[in-house]
């Protein structure tokens, strides 16, 4: 999962992370990474779940199609328990060809809901990786068995 061109909220990644300072900016690496592992793990698994096989690919000849997931937008959200806003996650997935042709593009948003179990921005984005990886298995299976 990549995060190119990200807009956070109504302004550009850059932005948003020059108003943090250097333990917020590091709280948020770590977030990205565990957004991807978050939807990697849920993307192998859903496939698993229905008999098709997700692998981590680095090299062509690790599978004959690449998925490639590009986070676009992300909405952090906010919990106070007065005022709660949910974050929002919009992300491109992209099927190619071990040269890097586009064969599908197909965009996703999901969400995860603010509230008093779920009050950390941190844990709501991986909330909304791990339904962006269940939502891109499912796309694939739905291509893959020629379901319209």
């Amino acid at each position: 999962m990549t995060f190119n061109a990200l807009e956070v909220g109504n302004t550009t990644e850059a932005d948003w992370m020059a108003e943090k300072d250097d333990e917020q900016r590091q709280s948020w690496q770590e977030d990205k990474a565990a957004m991807n592992e978050e939807f990697t793990e849920a993307l192998v698994e859903k496939a698993a779940s229905e008999d098709a096989v997700v692998v981590r690919a680095s090299s062509a000849a690790d599978a004959p199609f690449f998925i490639r997931a590009n986070v676009t937008f992300y909405e952090p959200g906010i919990f106070t328990g007065v005022f709660n806003m949910d974050t929002l996650l919009k992300a491109t997935v992209q099927i190619t060809g071990p040269a890097g042709k586009v064969l599908d593009e197909v965009l996703f948003e999901t969400k995860s809901k603010s509230s008093l179990t779920n009050p950390s921005s941190g844990g709501r984005a991986r909330d909304a990786a791990s339904q962006f990886g269940r939502l891109t298995a499912m796309y694939l299976l739905h291509r893959v068995r020629g379901e319209d």
